[in-house]
């Protein structure tokens, strides 16, 4: 942990029970914790709004390049070329100029229905199903912890002083 903060406090994206209600552990890492470090997974996450939008831009830093969720991160595996959400500037805004042009607003209200059928047709038929989506106990769990939280970790890119990212932290 970083900050002084409380021994308690633990923040892992692959523990379920904070998975299900993650929202006061959340809040304890930004209130006790703004830059919180996990020994265990060797990442950070910044929890505090004004730091998140402030660093968003440092990609020499906190990459997208190698994945967007622990799962993929950690792996060790190579992202494949063209995956807007693995990408970092300059291909990423490159390509998001490009799609932004296709999805606007109103394209994605016209293709609505088809994608709301898509859904009833490819996913109805698995309700009920041991392992489908309708069942809790076997129903695979892959949220991504950068909904709230912005998660870092050391790259190969990026100075650090041995404790943590540069910054104000570092």
């Amino acid at each position: 942990m970083t900050g002084g903060s409380a021994v308690d406090l633990y923040y892992d994206p692959f523990d379920f029970a904070i998975d299900d209600n993650p929202y006061p552990t959340w809040k304890r890492l930004r209130n006790e914790a703004p830059l919180y470090h996990n020994e265990k997974f060797n990442f950070y996450a910044l929890s505090r709004y004004e730091d998140v939008s402030r660093e968003l831009p440092n990609y020499q830093t906190y990459r997208s390049g190698r994945g967007t969720t622990m799962d993929v991160i950690m792996s060790g595996i190579e992202v494949p070329p063209g995956v807007i959400l693995f990408e970092d500037p300059p291909l990423h805004d490159l390509h998001r100029r490009v799609l932004s042009k296709v999805f606007t607003p109103r394209r994605m209200e016209e293709i609505e229905p088809l994608t709301r059928q898509y859904c009833v047709r490819t996913l109805d038929p698995l309700i009920g199903r041991a392992g489908s989506i309708s069942s809790p106990i076997s129903a695979p769990r892959f949220r991504c912890a950068r909904s709230a939280t912005y998660l870092a970790f050391p790259s190969r890119t990026s100075r650090t002083s041995g404790t943590g990212p540069t910054g104000p932290w570092g």
